[in-house]
């Protein structure tokens, strides 16, 4: 698969993940995880931002409480962003994190489940499509 092939199926994925609804998103996060390994391009940049990343402390200092109140503060440096919103959605996947509960302790809006979601996804999941695009 050429560039604009491999970007174009994690792209579907990624629309098809922020279009989804709140309660079918979980199994979209697995498909946008399976386009990344499954392409080899993709695949080696995320070889590449990941081998030695701290996830740990780029997680804290992102998800943090702020005059009591949680705030997704993203990362200054793309690679960074990129390898956290990768792990986060490994971990998503994994059940490891919970989605309901990050976007509502995060990305709250008084709106409604589905409104947080469509926060992560303005906040986290689109910028990360656009510097997974911009890098490779």
């Amino acid at each position: 698969m050429n560039v604009s092939g491999s970007l174009r199926e994690f792209n579907r994925r990624l629309d098809e993940l922020c279009g989804s609804i709140f309660l079918l998103a979980v199994a979209k996060v697995g498909e946008v995880l399976k386009a990344i390994a499954s392409d080899e391009m993709l695949y080696a940049i995320f070889a590449h931002i990941t081998a030695g990343f701290n996830y740990a402390a780029v997680k804290s200092a992102s998800f943090k409480y702020i005059s009591g109140k949680g705030e997704f503060v993203p990362p200054e440096k793309d690679d960074d962003f990129m390898a956290l919103a990768f792990f986060l959605l490994m971990e998503i996947d994994d059940k490891k994190e919970d989605l309901f509960a990050l976007c509502n302790k995060y990305f709250y809006s008084a709106e409604g489940n589905q409104t947080a979601y469509d926060n992560f996804c303005r906040e986290l999941v689109v910028p990360f499509g656009e510097i997974v695009n911009k890098t490779a």
